[in-house]
């Protein structure tokens, strides 16, 4: 836990994922605190390490560093902790990146949603899938949302035409 504050980023950074590895609980502080951290790989072996931890105590902490972090793979790791996580706090965060301009973010919080379930990405997800068709792939999860519902039927039915236009090309 004492490597955390290292001076050295990369001590900082690999004693960060060895926590999270670890599963370490007296890490959880010390890693919300490296949110902030001004090494960018820092910030992200943090965000994946809260995820490891599977602590709910740092569902706030990680979607204020969601709106707070311009790099796309530091973003990336906490959409991927927030899904990690499963707690209906971060919804609306993912739900307003899905308008981010990285299609790789888009992606992260759509894979996160999906995990989430929550029933209000549905009506955004399927926005989403309209414009970015080349997420598709990632439906498998959204089934999660709510199985037989009207709205997973109609993001099935966009998958089957979609699939099907492209056996069509």
């Amino acid at each position: 836990i004492e490597s955390l504050a290292d001076s050295d980023e990369d001590v900082r950074y690999q004693a960060a994922l060895a926590l999270g590895m670890l599963g370490d609980l007296r890490a959880l502080e010390p890693l919300m605190n490296l949110l902030k951290d001004k090494d960018k790989y820092v910030r992200g072996s943090s965000a994946y390490a809260l995820g490891s931890l599977r602590d709910k105590r740092a569902v706030d902490v990680l979607i204020d560093a969601l709106h707070e972090n311009d790099d796309e793979e530091v973003r990336a790791h906490i959409c991927d902790s927030l899904g990690e996580l499963s707690d209906q706090r971060a919804v609306d965060s993912l739900i307003a990146i899905l308008a981010d301009q990285s299609k790789y973010i888009k992606s992260r919080a759509a894979y996160a949603l999906g995990r989430l379930g929550n029933p209000r990405a549905v009506q955004p997800l399927i926005f989403m899938l309209a414009n970015y068709p080349e997420f598709a792939g990632t439906l498998w999860r959204f089934d999660t949302i709510l199985t037989g519902d009207s709205d997973i039927r109609e993001i099935w039915q966009w998958a089957d035409y979609f699939f099907a236009s492209l056996k069509e090309a």
